[in-house]
């Protein structure tokens, strides 16, 4: 329940928010309308006033305004790295099923327990098990084929590749079950308090969830791995030569095809992660540059709907969370 009024109020140039809170997420209507649309000054520096039962939404008048009306997500977060405020959000804090931005975990609990990445290691058949009955997007590898660890992260990251997922939690955990512990204990840690991973491949299960809101932090943290920011801002990636590739295996980002495909957004994106299962609908993470801005948006749930095909299943024709990525950036573009 929410106790007390909302009020404004301004200060030093800061328009707040303040709301008496009893046990409820920071996704109640009257907070967002306001989060939403920041607009106002920034002459003066934010003032901070704290009350143990009291949460403060700070919203700033330099911000643009994001409508959201048009935008196919129903679960949104955007925010400017520059000022490490969030611009606007919806349902920021509602759990869901994060499909493939999963992957984002699986990399950064990677790289942060494996030191040689050009140690090579043999593909085994565990690594590939059930992938083809569940409609898995593979990177592309063999089983028996020798690989680097350096090839298996960009196989999970570009192409999306479950194959290399497995392959990492076996390598280093024993199985995908001992992985995902590490990455739940990684999560907490991070105090992503809307997350808990059962899957390293983002497939669904129902107690795979995560929020945007925690994606985003996931994502802020990750970025400041340089291997990752390097992985997760490639668009194309040639392994090394193997006997069953003699010219080695070559991956693509899967945000890249978009990115040529859509040129409101060709020139901003400077990376990003795709997802997709018809429980979680299209999810996209992604890393921008508008107006000298380095800003990270997270969407998810675009077109989501029970598992298909049935009677009432509707496939989906366009990419929307690609179109949401566009209709939100392009609102940061000043005119």
């Amino acid at each position: 329940m929410i106790r007390g009024l909302f009020f404004l109020s301004a200060l030093g140039g800061v328009l707040y928010t303040v709301q008496q809170i009893s046990g409820v997420s920071d996704e109640q209507p009257a907070v967002i309308e306001i989060a939403e649309s920041e607009a106002v000054m920034e002459s003066h520096p934010p003032v901070v006033q704290a009350a143990d039962d009291f949460r403060e939404n700070l919203v700033e008048f330099s911000a643009p305004f994001i409508d959201l009306k048009s935008v196919h997500s129903p679960n949104v977060i955007l925010t400017n790295l520059e000022t490490g405020r969030v611009v606007t959000k919806r349902n920021s804090d509602k759990q869901l099923p994060p499909a493939s931005l999963t992957k984002i975990m699986t990399v950064l609990v990677a790289l942060e327990n494996v030191k040689d990445l050009d140690q090579i290691i043999e593909m085994k058949p565990e690594y590939f098990d059930r992938l083809f009955e569940q409609e898995a997007a593979v990177a592309g590898f063999q089983v028996g084929e020798k690989v680097s660890f350096r090839d298996l992260l960009y196989g999970a990251m570009l192409p999306s590749g479950a194959d290399a997922c497995l392959a990492i939690a076996h390598l280093i955990a024993g199985s995908e079950a001992e992985y995902a512990i590490l990455m739940n204990e990684r999560a907490a840690e991070l105090q992503m308090d809307a997350t808990h991973f059962v899957t390293v491949t983002g497939l669904h299960h129902p107690d795979h969830v995560s929020s945007v809101a925690d994606l985003e932090l996931l994502l802020e943290v990750a970025l400041e791995n340089e291997t990752f920011y390097q992985i997760f801002t490639t668009d194309e990636y040639l392994t090394a030569p193997t006997t069953f590739n003699p010219e080695g295996l070559t991956m693509r980002s899967t945000v890249k095809r978009y990115r040529e495909e859509y040129e409101e957004i060709e020139k901003i994106i400077i990376g990003g992660k795709t997802g997709f299962t018809e429980e979680a609908g299209q999810c996209l993470a992604t890393l921008a540059k508008v107006e000298g801005q380095t800003y990270l948006l997270v969407t998810a749930g675009a077109g989501a709907q029970a598992a298909g095909p049935g009677p009432d299943y509707v496939p989906i024709l366009k990419p929307l969370h690609v179109l949401d990525a566009a209709t939100i950036y392009k609102q940061l573009e000043k005119d």
